[in-house]
């Protein structure tokens, strides 16, 4: 006979766990049972609730015998002893197994939401996960656990974490986040909605980072006779062949930086339509990395001043450093989601809204 975990003694529910292997037909049987309380399930869970009125078979046997067997055959029955254990106030029960592991805090998040257990086992399920992180740094996990550490934040209600992992896979994720999220057979209890707000942010990042370049390169198109290049006479000689030269390298940097942005596919607009199956983190270094020169290169030693110090002329003009900072003015920008809002948007129903 199965051994049978004591929730309530004075139960009238018993539900059965982990069923064998049948080679034929006919109803398994159940390795564990759980005598529990129909009062203490219906008060923490709506889906008990509903799954125990007249109007189901359950709650008809219920009503009519006055006990009822609940097979649950797809709950892990580790996890679930534990949940229905905390739902009857069994804190100290021996039988309570905390999750240890990430990938065992993440099936812990959809048993809590798939009965809507949430506010009964809020304390316990945030600690373990807690426990979990303070041992584990979210930036430490490899990235095709995040969708996990995701559903944990979001289940659990982990503000902090929450806005780190959101954050982190709107920087680090390479293409859609869809996609990402479509993990195995599991389908995570994470509202479209959420999902659809970072993709958003993740390619609209995108699109700010090529426009950084595109806005330099417009920037020198545009330069309606107003030169860029600052070299002036104490760095040429000959003081008439300053126009002249920041003529020549102005059209300099527009002729490389072009051809540079060309050959990495950030230019024209047209041509970047493949970088949105990258991550912003890839298109940040693409631009970074793009080839381009000046017509002040070739300036060297000019002028020198104080004595024995020649001055030299800041070849680049600065434009990495102004590409640098307008990333990181980008990189700003993608800060993760706040998950008080996020849980404003999506309260209305708990049926509504999810992938």
């Amino acid at each position: 006979m199965a051994p049978t975990v004591i929730a309530d003694p004075d139960g009238d529910i018993v539900l059965l766990l982990d069923p064998e292997e049948r080679d034929g037909p006919g109803s398994p049987s159940y390795n564990r049972h759980i005598l529990c309380s129909s009062k203490h399930l219906t008060l923490a869970s709506p889906i008990f609730k509903a799954m125990l009125k007249h109007t189901f078979s359950e709650g008809a046997t219920l009503m009519t015998i006055g006990q009822v067997k609940i097979p649950l055959p797809e709950d892990d029955p580790t996890l679930m002893t534990s949940l229905v254990l905390l739902i009857h106030n069994r804190h100290n029960h021996p039988d309570i197994r905390p999750p240890r592991d990430l990938s065992l805090l993440n099936r812990a998040a959809i048993l809590v939401d798939k009965y809507q257990i949430h506010e009964a086992v809020s304390y316990f399920t945030a600690a373990w996960a807690r426990c979990y992180l303070d041992h584990n740094a979210i930036r430490f996990h490899p990235f095709r656990e995040f969708p996990l550490l995701f559903c944990v934040a979001w289940v659990f209600e982990l503000e902090a974490p929450f806005k780190e992992i959101t954050r982190f896979i709107q920087y680090n994720c390479v293409g859609s986040i869809k996609d990402l999220m479509e993990i195995g057979d599991e389908d995570l209890p994470i509202p479209a909605g959420v999902i659809e707000m970072l993709e958003t942010a993740r390619l609209g990042a995108i699109e700010d980072t090529i426009q950084v370049l595109a806005s330099l390169i417009a920037k020198y198109q545009n330069r309606r006779g107003a030169a860029m290049c600052r070299v002036d006479g104490t760095q040429l000689t000959n003081f008439n062949l300053v126009h002249a030269h920041r003529d020549m390298c102005d059209a300099t940097v527009l002729g490389s930086l072009t051809r540079g942005a060309m050959q990495e596919g950030l230019y024209p607009a047209a041509a970047t339509g493949d970088l949105r199956n990258g991550s912003v983190y890839l298109v940040m270094q693409r631009v970074l990395g793009v080839n381009f020169t000046t017509g002040c290169e070739n300036l060297r030693d000019l002028m020198p001043n104080p004595p024995g110090r020649p001055r030299r002329v800041y070849s680049c003009h600065g434009i990495r450093e102004q590409m640098g900072a307008a990333m990181m003015d980008v990189k700003g920008r993608l800060s993760g989601l706040d998950l008080k809002e996020e849980k404003g948007r999506f309260k209305s129903s708990p049926f509504l809204g999810y992938r």
